[in-house]
């Protein structure tokens, strides 16, 4: 199974307005810093990444028992469902952008 769970060419970054687009048609408004880190994903060719390796790349350090990244997560997940996307966590412990309507199998998922 492919690590992989969106295409690049189904998500479209906007630096200026800080939006999404997905399949071109829909779009969500993004604060900076989920701009940053949906930025991060797009980066990482949508790969899964560690709760630890995103704190870092973001903030610069890694918290084990900070919950802000989850808080993010939160409100980043309420935005991006009326694009019928997520921000998925997986059994491995890491997050991964995907679409909600896509049956996945997340055990066989492959480290980024």
């Amino acid at each position: 199974m492919s690590d992989v769970f969106i295409e690049s060419s189904e998500i479209s970054l906007d630096p200026i307005a800080f939006c999404l687009v997905y399949n071109g048609e829909a779009s969500a408004e993004l604060t900076s810093l989920e701009f940053r880190i949906l930025s991060l994903f797009e980066a990482m060719k949508y790969r899964p990444l560690a709760k630890d390796e995103i704190q870092k790349r973001i903030w610069g350090r890694a918290q084990s028992k900070d919950k802000t990244l989850n808080v993010h997560f939160t409100y980043l997940r309420r935005k991006l469902l009326s694009l019928d996307l997520t921000v998925r966590y997986l059994k491995s412990g890491s997050f991964v952008l995907a679409p909600t309507d896509k049956a996945l199998d997340y055990s066989d998922v492959i480290e980024a």
